[in-house]
């Protein structure tokens, strides 16, 4: 609060020092990390650590969302769903799924959990390697963000996939980093996504929604 105290009364004793200033003026001779420290200040919401700065944008979020799909890429030939979700999905969203896991590995009967079993969380419908020909996304809060990923069709099988070639990720800032938090694809999990899947059949089974055992890799510290 005193960083931002200490800007105001920057911006108006240069104002009421030369008053022909524009308001571009003004802002130009504010130093590049006086700006730097406002906007650190500006993105954080109470009682949640803010993203760091560099991370806050869009741009650093875009960046994420290539990185995860340039790696699925790379192993299009066998994908390990499980090793993309430890190292690219929030601890939270992890420890649901461990939960998830643990119980149905216990259960009695047939029921199971069926969720995702072809990876469609990743893949899209559309089948690696995947390329991305629309990426937008939006910053919430202060360590939360959205993007939205259309993906390349293949001509031969354009009937098959069109509307199944969209997907909207919710990332939360995690340890420095952004990761996946929920995958959702209306025409494949749902209203809510797949996480909201997950937490369905987690509340009927009386599955805990939180893991009691040690995080994972991408689970908070």
């Amino acid at each position: 609060m005193k960083k931002l105290v200490f800007i105001t009364a920057a911006l108006m004793l240069i104002a009421c020092g030369n008053k022909t200033k524009s308001e571009s003026e003004v802002m130009d001779s504010l130093s590049n990390d006086t700006i730097a420290k406002a906007d650190s200040l500006a993105v954080q919401t109470d009682g949640v650590e803010a993203a760091p700065a560099d991370l806050w944008t869009e741009d650093a979020v875009k960046q994420h969302v290539r990185q995860m799909y340039d790696r699925l890429n790379e192993n299009a030939a066998y994908i390990d769903f499980n090793q993309m979700d430890e190292e690219f999905c929030t601890g939270y969203y992890l420890g649901v799924k461990h939960n998830i896991m643990k119980h149905d590995a216990n259960a009695q009967g047939d029921m199971r959990f069926m969720g995702d079993e072809g990876g469609y969380r990743w893949m899209v419908g559309v089948g690696a390697p995947l390329e991305i020909v629309m990426l937008e996304t939006d910053l919430i809060g202060g360590n939360e963000a959205r993007a939205r990923v259309k993906f390349k069709i293949d001509p031969k099988f354009a009937d098959e996939q069109e509307g199944h070639n969209f997907m909207i990720l919710e990332l939360w800032m995690e340890n420095g980093r952004w990761r996946v938090n929920n995958f959702d694809a209306p025409e494949a999990f749902g209203k809510g996504g797949y996480l909201n899947m997950m937490e369905t059949y987690a509340r009927e089974n009386n599955i805990p929604l939180e893991n009691d055992e040690e995080p994972t890799e991408g689970a908070p510290v």
